[in-house]
This record gives structure tokens, sequence and C-alpha cells, in this order.
């Protein structure tokens, strides 16, 4: 509005002094446009000050606002590190726990693995104690062959310092040409009963009072046997139960005859030898 007014009455002095005609009053009008022309230029600058401060307190404000908004994000961005640092650091925490866990389960389960290893161990030298102890105090049926003259007897003896309880017994003969001829499993005839019969240490009996290796041996057989000709076998069991626990047992038996030397030895597949 100022300027406006400045530049109304700029007009107007510039109309008087060209239709003026005297020097004097062109001077007289030229100092007074300077002075209305200095008057209104401090009026103007009078009535900017409070602009002028609003806008030097705006750019003030600003730049204060500028510094806070920079700061605030350099606070930012430095928090979000170390908060970055501090997940870093929790994880590395977290795998270190982690390592160190495996590594116990792991010391743990190997101890737990030799532990039980040696409980086994101790369990199996205590078994196999006390099986020692039962097996030199159970009853043993073992089988002896007496040789009188031409004949041959099979008897079994009871050894051990139990009493064995005999149930039942059975002997056979077989003339093969080869061992290999023999079955894989024996076969026994117990269509006779045997008298259940209580034996100690030391006692013996016939496995059959009625069996003879060579009765009722025609001599055609016998010819061959002793010529190796063929295969002279017995085989026979005694199944028998310790007096004290009643645990059942068995001996199994297989001879072969040696005709050149007259007498038997132990032959046969494992099934027709065991002792339980």
């Amino acid at each position: 509005m100022a300027k406006r007014v400045i530049y109304c009455l700029h007009d107007y002095v510039f109309m008087a002094l060209v239709y003026a005609k005297i020097r004097s009053m062109r001077a007289f009008l030229a100092v007074v446009i300077l002075f209305c022309t200095v008057s209104f230029s401090q009026q103007s600058s009078n009535l900017h000050p409070a602009e002028n401060n609003k806008q030097e307190a705006n750019k003030a404000q600003d730049g204060a606002c500028l510094q806070c908004q920079m700061k605030e994000q350099s606070n930012r961005i430095k928090q979000e590190q170390e908060d970055v640092a501090s997940e870093k650091r929790l994880y590395h925490r977290y795998m270190l726990a982690t390592i160190v866990g495996v590594a116990l389960n792991c010391f743990t389960i190997c101890i737990l693995i030799w532990q039980n290893i040696l409980t086994r161990k101790s369990a199996n030298a205590a078994k196999a104690s006390a099986d020692a102890l039962k097996n030199a105090e159970r009853a043993w049926v073992l089988i002896r062959i007496d040789y009188d003259s031409a004949m041959f007897n099979f008897r079994f003896v009871v050894h051990g310092n139990t009493a064995a309880k005999i149930i039942r017994r059975d002997i056979q003969r077989l003339i093969i040409k080869n061992i290999n001829e023999i079955k894989p499993a024996p076969e026994y005839n117990f269509n006779q009963p045997t008298p259940v019969s209580i034996f100690v240490k030391g006692d013996e009996d016939y496995i059959d009072r009625d069996f003879e290796v060579l009765h009722n041996l025609q001599p055609e057989p016998w010819n061959s046997i002793r010529k190796e000709e063929l295969l002279l076998v017995v085989y026979g069991i005694v199944e028998y139960r310790d007096v004290i626990d009643e645990s059942p047992h068995e001996t199994r038996f297989c001879y072969q005859f040696n005709a050149a030397k007259m007498k038997f030895s132990l032959s046969g597949p494992e099934q027709y030898n065991k002792h339980t």
C-alpha cells in the first residue's frame, strides 16, 4: 500500500514539474519529492520490521526443527544399530547356550550308555556266577560204556551235589553205510513207560536193561561191520529233572563203533549230542 502511494505521488510531482516553468518551483518540487520519498521509505521500513522479525523467527524455528529432525534421525539410527547389535549378541549367546546344551546332552548320553554297559556286564557276570554255582550244585547225567568181553553196556551215571529224577530214557541201534546217512534230527521211541526214579550222586543204572548192542545181530552184518563195510551207530537220550528247582534237563548221546579198536567213540550231528 505504501509503495502505491509513493508511486502516485511521484507521478503527480513529475506532472507538476512538466508544467512548471519556473526553475525555482522545479527546485522546490524536487526537494518536496525527495522529502516525501525519504519519509515514505522510512514509514515503509517501519511497517516491515514485524514481518521481517516473523520471517526471521520462522527461519530460526525451521532451522531448529531441522536440527531436531536430524538429531532425532541420528538417535533413531543409533538406536536401530544398538538394537541390531543387541540382537546379534543375544543370538550369539543363544547359539553358545545351544552348543553347550547339545554337548552336555551328548556327554550325558555317553555316560548313560557307558553306565548301561557296565550294568549289563555286572549283571552278566552275576548271572554267570549264579549259573556257575547252580551248575556246580545241580545234577548232571552222563553216559558210560562198559566193555565186558564182547558185551557193550550203556549206562548213565549221576554227577553233581543234588539228586536227579529220571523221567524217561531210550536207546536205539542203527546200521548204515555212512554216518552222513543218519537223519538230521534223532527219533526216539518212548512208547514203553519208564518208571520215574530218583538217583543221587554216584548212582548209575542201565539205560535199558534189555538192550544189548550185539543182541540178535546176524553174522553177516557183524562181519561187514568188522570189515568196516557197514557202520554201527548207537544213540539215545535220558530226560531228567533237578529235584531242587524241578528244571528239565536232558542228555543226548551218539556213538559210532570202531571195529579196528573194538570200541565206541562220539559221532553224529549236533542234535544227537546235547547236554542241557
